[in-house]
């Protein structure tokens, strides 16, 4: 439950700083090469909506992901691929490169970039620690640049189930989070 490229049904629930979160997601298995995964989340006390569209094979694969902020009005649908570099038996990077709109009330209509690493790093007795920089910037004549990092440490206690402590530095926010695959 630590690899992003991996396709599976799931719920989660987590409780932070910044309020509540739901996240729902079920597997699409094909008969083609690919499996699909979809996504829903509702974030920040239901002001943030997210969807994403997971498209992979054997550690790589496409993805859509819509955000949409309704106390900003700011709405952000990008899409890219990501792929999986085993770097050490304990050590994987997941790297991925986005293209994508970004539009709002109080922003001008944006192209963007965005470039991910997802890093997983696993400890023993379950634990994995992930350490995720994220950069995005315009294509365009508007002034967005961020650079963010999500740090999670989680516990897997049963192959289903895991916890997570996580700190994303885009809202600052501290959360404690539940996952469940079925």
């Amino acid at each position: 439950m630590s690899d992003p490229t991996a396709i599976y049904s799931s719920a989660g629930v987590s409780y932070g700083k910044q309020g509540l979160n739901l996240k729902l997601a079920f597997a699409m298995p094909s008969e083609d090469r690919l499996d699909y995964m979809g996504a829903i989340e509702a974030k920040e006390d239901f002001d943030i909506y997210r969807v994403r569209l997971f498209a992979g094979e054997s550690g790589k694969g496409f993805y859509l992901d819509t955000n949409h902020d309704t106390s900003k009005n700011i709405t952000h649908v990008s899409g890219g691929g990501l792929m999986t570099i085993p770097v050490h038996e304990r050590f994987t990077l997941f790297p991925a490169v986005m293209v994508g709109h970004m539009n709002g009330k109080h922003i001008e209509s944006t192209m963007t970039f965005t470039a991910m690493t997802y890093t997983r790093l696993t400890l023993d007795n379950g634990w994995w620690l992930n350490f995720n920089p994220i950069y995005t910037v315009s294509l365009d004549n508007s002034s967005i640049s961020d650079l963010s990092m999500e740090v999670f440490a989680s516990k897997q206690i049963t192959p289903t189930f895991n916890a997570r402590l996580k700190f994303d530095s885009s809202n600052d926010n501290l959360s404690f989070e539940l996952n469940k695959a079925f």
